[in-house]
């Protein structure tokens, strides 16, 4: 039987997360770190800006950036960003979070953005997209052709495309070391515990209500399971 086309880029996430740390120090993510640290010297805005999944990627990117690089940025939704617009400045830095680069509605914040002159990061895994050619900075996710339409490998690549960011904001090197132990348990819950995942599929599919439960660094994932249940 052939595999699901999810459950074969969930396969794929220890390889993009080992492609997107090898590529840490490629001259975007400097320029990245570079926008990032001058907005926060200044006291400007830094702003995070996704929908669906790349929503739950911002809530990580938010609590990483606050906790361990000592930032205080702000979160939005990619359809409600419009409205806080003109409260940027021209030392503002705005990351759009965007798997394809085709978002509609981040696409009609660009013009609006870029007349308050305002820094824009684009992470994304196209990097030819729309959003990418009106991008000042790109981080590509290098995660690959997505087929299956929840996102899987994605989502993976952009808490990890954060988590570098912060440690290079910060000077750290925290995720890195971290890195092989995150990789490993993600293979091991692949191969150790897949009957057992299969098991537990199997007594939840019928269900109509479900709670998922989460803080702190855990909610992002939280947010993101429960997408994904529904």
């Amino acid at each position: 039987m052939a595999e699901y086309k999810m459950l074969s880029e969930i396969k794929e996430q220890p390889e993009v997360i080992r492609r997107l740390i090898e590529n840490r120090q490629s001259l975007p993510m400097q320029e990245a770190v570079a926008a990032i640290k001058d907005a926060f010297s200044k006291q400007a805005d830094i702003c995070l800006v996704g929908n669906g999944s790349s929503y739950n990627s911002c809530i990580y990117g938010e609590f990483i950036l606050s906790i361990q690089a000592k930032m205080l940025v702000n979160l939005y939704d990619t359809s409600e960003f419009d409205s806080f617009i003109p409260n940027l400045t021209e030392e503002s830095v705005v990351i759009l979070v965007s798997q394809s680069g085709e978002t509609g509605d981040a696409i009609k914040l660009i013009p609006k953005i870029k007349f308050q002159k305002s820094k824009i990061i684009l992470i994304s895994n196209n990097p030819d997209s729309t959003l990418a050619k009106e991008a000042d900075i790109v981080l590509d996710l290098k995660a690959g052709v997505n087929e299956a339409i929840p996102s899987t490998k994605g989502y993976i690549a952009e808490i990890t495309t954060f988590a570098l960011v912060s440690d290079a904001v910060s000077g750290s090197d925290s995720f890195l070391q971290r890195s092989g132990v995150i990789i490993n348990d993600i293979d091991m819950t692949l191969k150790r515990d897949y009957h057992q995942l299969l098991e537990l599929a199997d007594r939840i599919h019928t269900s109509t209500d479900m709670f998922v439960l989460g803080h702190s660094v855990g909610l992002s994932n939280a947010y993101e399971a429960a997408l994904k249940f529904k």
